[in-house]
């Protein structure tokens, strides 16, 4: 049986944050065809990934559909240049190894995941 998570450190809670930020970051404009609208958040990097799990720079906006395959198809090229080596970087971890390295607890690490998203949002989730 799962350990329940402290408050506000759900995967639910943290998937919603996620998607809020990237849409936030992308100016909610879909990175492939530039329109608005209704937008799904992409993950660059897969989410069996769980490190970047909820790293916003692991999401770009895209419309449902024939916009999300596209960027599906082009992979790290969805990301633009500023995170590519960032992303490549955080790639090579396994969640255990990058806790185990920091000396961090899951908790902390959901914790330090939240603030990232909520400095992102200018402090207001």
């Amino acid at each position: 049986m799962k350990k329940p998570q402290a408050p506000g450190l759900s995967d639910s809670t943290l998937s919603a944050l996620w998607r809020k930020v990237v849409l936030h970051v992308g100016r909610n404009t879909c990175v492939i065809c530039g329109g608005g609208g209704y937008l799904e958040c992409h993950h660059i990097i897969k989410r069996r990934y769980k490190l970047l799990l909820w790293n916003w720079r692991n999401g770009v906006p895209v419309h449902k559909g024939d916009c999300h395959a596209t960027a599906d198809r082009l992979g790290m090229s969805a990301a633009g240049p500023a995170w590519y080596s960032y992303l490549l970087e955080m790639a090579k971890w396994t969640k255990k190894e990058y806790l185990m390295k920091n000396d961090w607890s899951e908790s902390e690490w959901r914790a330090g995941v939240k603030n990232d998203l909520s400095a992102e949002l200018g402090g207001g989730a």
